[in-house]
């Protein structure tokens, strides 16, 4: 998946039986999460695709 990460993403949480509600908004849209455990997983994605800077020689 090529999809460019959001410039701007929004993070709505709030409890709900127990449970956290999750919403995000990127790019206008907003979507609702089956859970943190499921934002946790985009925001690890988001953190593997960017770009590292090279340090020191290889």
């Amino acid at each position: 998946m090529s999809e460019s990460p959001p410039n701007e993403m929004k993070v709505a949480m709030h409890r709900a039986d127990g449970d956290w509600h999750v919403v995000i908004e990127r790019d206008g849209q907003q979507s609702a999460l089956g859970g943190i455990e499921e934002l946790i997983r985009i925001l690890e994605t988001m953190a593997a695709a960017r770009q590292r800077p090279a340090r020191g020689l290889r």
